[in-house]
């Protein structure tokens, strides 16, 4: 069975655990209490001036737009679904395998691996790991292989039982089976 390797940072996605279900519920219950007290919170970025009105006069909306735009802080927001681009893997690729004897098994972390032939069988047991295939009778992604991105031509089966970790197929109807917190599996709407 081949496996692919990579030591180090392989300049992939970056990779953040999910926050722990608790955290999302403080937020509400603080915004909650502040309400019910009568209080109010402004929220402006540091090193930047107070957006509030003035007195004397209010702030057009125009003048505010200008700020914005200049303010070298402000960023245009990632794109969603640029992890399901298979061009952004492009300059990514640490390991590409062509499943020679129809199976393989990645077991190195922090790598992206493409395998160029359709493939019996891959299994992903090693976190922080992208897969790019051709088609694949059957994926499975072990608890290991968390905080993983699959991109797959089309599948046969598709079995996911890692964290955090996100597969997307470009034709056909898979057979799904994903358990692990966080994870999804879905036809690809950018297929490359």
């Amino acid at each position: 069975m081949p496996d692919a390797h990579h030591e180090g940072d392989a300049g992939g996605p970056p990779r953040f655990p999910r926050r722990p279900p608790a955290l999302g519920l403080a937020l509400p219950g603080l915004l909650l209490a502040l309400v019910l007290t009568g209080c109010s919170v402004e929220m402006v970025r540091p090193g930047s001036a107070s957006s509030a009105p003035q007195a004397g006069g209010e702030e057009s909306a125009g003048a505010n737009q200008a700020d914005q735009s200049a303010d070298p802080d402000v960023t245009e927001s990632e794109d969603p679904l640029q992890y399901a681009r298979r061009s952004y893997y492009a300059d990514k690729i640490t390991a590409t395998l062509d499943c020679a004897n129809g199976e393989v098994v990645v077991d190195k972390s922090d790598q992206t691996v493409r395998i160029t032939r359709d493939c019996a069988k891959v299994i992903i047991r090693a976190e922080y790991t992208d897969l790019l295939a051709e088609h694949v009778d059957s994926l499975l992604v072990e608890e290991a292989g968390e905080f993983s991105y699959v991109l797959l031509r089309s599948a046969d089966t598709v079995v996911v039982a890692a964290e955090g970790t996100d597969v997307w197929w470009d034709e056909g109807n898979p057979t799904v089976d994903v358990a692990g917190f966080g994870s999804a599996a879905n036809p690809n709407p950018v297929k490359e």
